[in-house]
């Protein structure tokens, strides 16, 4: 008998295919119950997820109804988005308890902390976040702003200097440095941070305003006023401030206010060009406000741009078709400008029958139209001027 029919007459030991069987059911078994938590867990992530949306849903209506001073209403909404962001927080907490290890869970959760003004809870989360991934870098920088909140500035400063170590562009750490730096009066502190903000990303509307203000705060009047019109650029392109998306009341609300600032800016540093550029914006904004377009005016003449001036002055007469004062002005820049006797002659026709006596001696009397004279309907009307009444019709 040789060796290998020794080997199969062997009886063979049943405790080996037991333990085998064994084993490999135990496998099958913890696959199937990590399976199952790890379902269970996505379920109530995902349900996190949706009370969340729905607590905010519930947070804006309240919001529209204290707008419309419907208190009650508003009481009501609040109350229903407390009882959503209950559940959510329920929700989360089982989750984590069935899969522990889930990183996404976690920083999603830090995330809702901040939304919701529950920084003692991120700052329990995001800790266990990094603890599994000390390399992320948003991590790092959400809970620098939840230890914001809490008014711990050195660990928030410390966390955002670790978002920085894991990447140097990282946008919101820099920004939120800038901001905490400005609170504390730290000015040439915070102008890097926002700068480094600005070339991480030169989207970051907010980085504009805040180093605007910064440069301000310095007596720097030429780099805030340079600061604000690229914020208000911005502002202008993507109807968008701080990512979020704003309605026409507020755009032209903020628009307004920087306008105003832009504007003592620019007589600070007697930048007449930069002053044109702006009411020119202003006037865009609202072109129906008069005394705006008037300074535009006032402006544009300073500069000798007198067919700018015309084209402004033109402008108004559709929003004050009725005074002849305006139509006289603008006669007499047409005329200053050399135009055709055609047009100038329409237009000082309108200004006589829409003006009272004193207009029409003023026409009588302005030298620029006594050089038009030349022209026959020009020179008729002129000498016709004393027939020409207010009711005569256009």
């Amino acid at each position: 008998m040789n060796a290998s029919e020794e080997i199969r007459e062997r009886p063979k030991d049943p405790s080996i295919a037991v333990m085998v069987g064994l084993t490999v059911l135990v496998i099958w078994g913890c696959v199937t119950v990590l399976t199952m938590l790890q379902f269970v867990h996505e379920i109530n992530l995902k349900m996190a997820i949706n009370i969340h949306d729905a607590a905010e849903y519930y947070l804006r209506q309240a919001d529209q109804a204290s707008a419309q001073g419907d208190n009650e209403k508003a009481k009501r909404a609040q109350e229903q988005a407390h009882l959503y962001y209950k559940e959510m927080y329920r929700r989360f907490d089982r989750s984590m308890k069935l899969y522990p290890l889930e990183m996404e869970t976690l920083y999603i959760l830090g995330r809702y902390c901040i939304d919701n003004d529950n920084p003692s809870k991120g700052v329990e989360v995001l800790v266990r976040d990094l603890y599994l991934n000390p390399n992320y870098k948003w991590g790092h920088n959400n809970l620098g702003v939840c230890y914001d909140r809490l008014g711990n500035t050195e660990m928030a400063r410390e966390s955002y200097y670790r978002a920085l170590m894991v990447d140097r562009f990282q946008v919101y750490a820099h920004f939120n440095l800038g901001i905490g730096f400005l609170k504390e009066g730290k000015v040439t502190r915070a102008i890097p941070e926002f700068v480094a903000t600005i070339e991480s990303d030169p989207n970051k509307d907010s980085a504009y305003r805040y180093l605007g203000v910064c440069y301000k705060e310095l007596g720097e009047y030429q780099h805030a006023l340079e600061t604000f019109e690229k914020y208000t650029d911005l502002l202008r392109s993507t109807k968008r401030r701080q990512d979020q998306p704003l309605d026409p009341d507020e755009l032209q609300k903020e628009l307004r206010l920087f306008y105003a600032e832009q504007m003592k800016l620019a007589r600070l540093t007697e930048d007449v060009t930069a002053e044109a550029r702006i009411l020119k914006h202003a006037v865009d904004l609202e072109p129906g406000n008069v005394s705006t377009r008037k300074m535009l005016i006032t402006t544009l003449q300073k500069m000798g741009d007198m067919h700018s001036v015309a084209a402004q002055i033109r402008a108004m007469t559709e929003y004050a078709p009725k005074d002849p004062h305006t139509w006289y002005n603008l006669a007499l820049v047409e005329a200053s400008n050399g135009r055709d006797a055609t047009v100038v002659l329409d237009v000082v026709r309108k200004a006589a029958i829409l003006g009272g006596p004193d207009v029409l001696e003023r026409i009588r009397k302005e030298r620029l139209f006594e050089s038009y004279r030349e022209d026959p309907a020009f020179r008729e009307f002129l000498d016709s001027i004393p027939v020409l009444s207010a009711t005569d019709e256009l």
